[in-house]
């Protein structure tokens, strides 16, 4: 037998529907049974195979009844027990449904449109599931094997990421649908197999929930992190505000939150003495993908735009917009007092400390964080009581969106659910349930899955610190934006989805040299193929000076020997007034006598075809050189403008 595949749940799901534990069942029968190929299985099998396999809390009786009942299964008795296969139509609904629906379908046509390689399906796939495992790891920790069966892939190349990102944003509403309904049913899956008391999901099931928000997420309410992750976070907040969900923070974390920001303040102040903000600012709008959007970045941007001037307003200035968002979303501090003992929450704190030192970027969590941490998840403890093992009981959790947070509390702790939730979870419990008949909100929901890459770009101080030491070599903007690019890329070819291997990363100044050796050698070659491009226009003056020479006497001969004689031919063809003939004649050779080389008339036509042949070559468009034209007019001069006059270098 082929091995679950969560992706295909939504191909025998019915979209949103499949919200409830029968549903469940009846589609893990039939999963089971088509990928026998439809052949007859017996009931008893397709039991043992749900509880042993899916490892799904039922009573024998109750799944015989939730089966038998249904009209997706052709039921042949036997002697002990019933066979069961699919119906004709039931089999015909799931085959066409993965043939048109399954993510691989959506994923072929993305990189078919896009003209992308093949070989970026599984990638996106393997993505996929990573996001979907990072989703549902908190709902079900012991048979997560049944739900997602491929490795989980945890290094992932920037162009794969990128075309990831790029399969969630591409505007297809059939796919968005396809890949939240995975989502939702990988989360209705894991929560209702997990044994946590959940048998059908309704608005009920999160009414009095209090969320506790933690320090990042409040730094991105602020702008933080970029303008999408705010929009994402306020999107999602204000989505259920309106179904009455409580958000609230408490005073560790509003302490963490002004002593963050006064200490980023105190580095701005430094920063603006020593380092150019004002062209880390400019370099945020023209190249907003180098960096990491950090306080340096956010403040940099606020004060290229003139709405900040220094780092004292920059502080007011988010402080006065906390207070707005607070009044906006409606979050605020915590109310009450709940007691914390402090033996409790160093044990916590050394707990998270040491696990997460355990995890991928483990190393960049601190003593501070974990302390915040360790006090909020046991204020939730606290409001939860003893309700921490049944969604329908539980009314607290700890909003964050650190990911490695909610796999250190989803270890060892059984039936017990997690205190932390990331927003990407809060999306997909709430808003199927809560929204009202509204529709679902895909690209806000897209939003949270597409894989973050700003742990391997530019931090704001450090490029403040690369801009100055550029600028000891090169003053040119394009330069300076050249060289962060360079390095930005040479960063993430050495990294992985974890960690930067700096021993790996080229010097910057190495870079610098290398751009800067680069562009004077290609001057010195510009320099070398112009020179060569300019003899040969000038060995080309002297040709293009005896052509039009020889344009000019061309001219001569046709008026003077050819034009003038038969003007008067024709003329006296015409009349035998012998007044208008001698008038004729008179005027025919006082032009002959003023076009003589005598009267310098061919001079200036000569001289006139000459300038408009040379600034309509091909060199003097392409380097303006006034000084070509300077030399065709002095080897003109040389010859006095006279047309049939030789001398020793022309005829």
């Amino acid at each position: 037998m082929i091995e679950f595949d969560l992706f295909r749940l939504n191909c025998f799901l019915n979209d949103t529907q499949a919200n409830d534990f029968k549903r469940i069942v009846i589609s893990l029968v039939c999963e089971f049974i088509f990928d026998n190929n439809n052949q007859e299985i017996k009931l008893e099998e397709c039991y043992n195979h749900i509880i042993h396999y899916h490892k799904l809390e039922i009573d024998k009786d109750y799944f015989v009844s939730i089966v038998t009942s249904n009209k997706a299964f052709e039921q042949i008795p036997l002697q002990n027990d019933i066979s069961l296969k699919l119906t004709s139509k039931k089999f015909g609904e799931i085959n066409d449904r993965l043939k048109e629906h399954s993510i691989e379908v959506y994923i072929e046509k993305f990189l078919k449109n896009r003209v992308y390689s093949a070989t970026y399906l599984e990638s996106i796939k393997s993505l996929l599931y990573q996001a979907v495992f990072e989703n549902i790891s908190s709902f079900s920790t012991e048979n997560l094997t049944t739900l997602i069966t491929p490795q989980i892939h945890s290094n992932f190349k920037n162009d794969e990421i990128e075309k990831f990102n790029e399969f969630l944003e591409d505007q297809n509403h059939e796919k968005n649908t396809a890949v939240y309904n995975v989502f939702l049913k990988a989360t209705e899956f894991a929560i209702i197999t997990s044994g946590k008391g959940v048998k059908e999901f309704s608005k009920d099931l999160f009414d009095g929930k209090i969320y506790c928000l933690d320090t990042n997420i409040l730094f991105r309410l602020l702008g933080i992190g970029g303008l999408e992750r705010q929009s994402t976070l306020v999107n999602l907040i204000k989505s259920c505000n309106h179904q009455g969900i409580s958000f609230e923070y408490t005073s560790q974390t509003l302490q963490e939150l002004k002593k963050t920001l006064a200490g980023s303040v105190k580095y701005l102040k430094v920063a603006e003495q020593k380092y150019d903000i004002v062209a880390l600012g400019d370099l945020t709008e023209s190249e907003p993908q180098l960096f990491n959007e950090d306080f340096v970045l956010h403040y940099s941007k606020l004060r290229a735009k003139g709405q900040v001037n220094n780092p004292d307003q920059y502080e007011i200035r988010l402080l006065s917009d906390f207070r707005t968002l607070e009044s906006q979303l409606g979050f605020s501090l915590t109310k009450g007092n709940i007691d914390i003992p402090e033996k409790d929450k160093r044990k916590l704190s050394d707990y998270l400390f040491k696990s997460k030192k355990e995890l991928p970027y483990g190393s960049r969590y601190t003593k501070t964080a974990a302390n915040i941490d360790a006090y909020n998840i046991l204020y939730v403890r606290k409001i939860r009581s003893d309700n921490n093992y049944n969604y329908i009981d539980v009314k607290s959790f700890y909003l964050t969106t650190d990911r490695t947070l909610n796999v250190v509390l989803s270890k060892d702790i059984g039936n017990i659910i997690p205190e932390t939730i990331l927003p990407s979870q809060l999306f997909i419990l709430h808003h199927p349930y809560t929204s009202n008949g509204e529709q679902v909100d895909y690209n806000l929901f897209l939003q949270f899955v597409k894989r973050r890459t700003t742990e391997f770009h530019l931090k704001g101080s450090e490029v403040l610190t690369y801009i100055n030491q550029i600028r000891k070599q090169t003053t040119s903007k394009t330069e300076l934006k050249n060289i962060l690019l360079v390095y930005a890329d040479k960063r993430y070819d050495v990294s992985n989805e974890h960690n930067i291997e700096e021993r790996k990363v080229r010097p910057l100044q190495e870079i610098i040299d290398t751009i800067i050796d680069k562009k004077l050698e290609q001057g010195k070659a510009d320099s070398e193929e112009l020179n060569t491009i300019k003899q040969n226009a000038n060995d080309r003056i002297p040709i293009i000076n005896r052509n039009t020479k020889w344009t000019v006497r061309v001219l001569d001969i046709l008026l003077s020997i050819i034009i003038i004689p038969l003007t008067i031919l024709i003329v006296k063809n015409i009349t035998s007034d012998i007044k208008i003939l001698l008038l004729v004649t008179v005027i025919a050779e006082l032009i002959k006598f003023s076009i003589t080389s005598k009267t310098r008339l061919w001079n200036y036509v000569w001289r006139q075809l000459l300038k408009f042949t040379l600034r309509n070559s091909n060199y003097f468009k392409l380097t303006k050189d006034e000084n070509y034209i300077s030399l065709g007019l002095k080897e003109f001069n040389s010859l006095d403008g006279e047309i049939w006059k030789k001398n020793k270098n022309h005829s």
